[in-house]
């Protein structure tokens, strides 16, 4: 973990040496995607409990990703607009 760690970082920082990277805004969207994913986890291990069996199980993991839609699309990760365009 501390190798990959430190190989990603350094990563990083290369090509932020080549690349203009405003690191505000990258901290701002890491954020909102922790934010979400909290957000469907807590959803998530609050329905586990009801998990009994495979329709219960189905239905706690189609919840968990009704949350995670309905969060990406109001933190402005994911454009319903975007999405249309590219199912249709």
């Amino acid at each position: 973990m501390i190798t990959y760690t430190v190989y990603t970082g350094s990563n990083v920082h290369f090509i932020a040496q080549e690349l203009p990277i405003d690191l505000r805004e990258v901290g701002r969207r890491l954020g909102v995607v922790a934010l979400i994913t909290v957000g469907m986890a807590a959803v998530v291990a609050g329905t586990l409990p009801l998990v009994t069996d495979l329709p219960s199980l189905l239905a706690v993991v189609a919840l968990g990703a009704a949350v995670w839609a309905l969060l990406s699309v109001l933190g402005g990760v994911v454009s319903v607009k975007q999405v249309r365009r590219l199912l249709t």
